[in-house]
């Protein structure tokens, strides 16, 4: 899912830009067994909130079919992984690391 085509910005923000294209989300996770990539090529910047409401959106829609929150990779993200980016994931009981190629990988945590 390659977010700039749903969203013509460059900079990701508010929360209500997330739900703005939670349709989208959806459709894209009704077809997704097990994993979901999300490709931040284009976007110059995604704020936590930004980040912590997609990652709401991906919760609310897999828990509503019944299943748990697939693994998910963030791919060209606009810096490396932080300390905020990785608190969101603790939040959502998800675990949050970098792969030698930059992207961001998202799995359940390990209870």
């Amino acid at each position: 899912m390659r977010l700039h085509a749903y969203l013509p910005k460059t900079v990701l923000a508010a929360r209500e830009t997330a739900r703005s294209i939670e349709g989208a989300i959806r459709q894209e996770l009704a077809g997704c067994a097990t994993s979901l990539r999300v490709d931040l090529h284009g976007i110059r910047s995604m704020a936590p909130s930004f980040f912590d409401e997609l990652i709401r959106i991906i919760e609310e829609s897999v828990i509503a079919e019944g299943r748990t929150v697939p693994d998910i990779t963030i791919a060209n993200p606009h810096r490396r992984l932080s300390p905020a980016f990785q608190a969101v994931c603790r939040a959502h009981m998800l675990e949050i690391s970098e792969s030698t190629e930059g992207d961001w990988l998202i799995t359940q945590a390990h209870q």
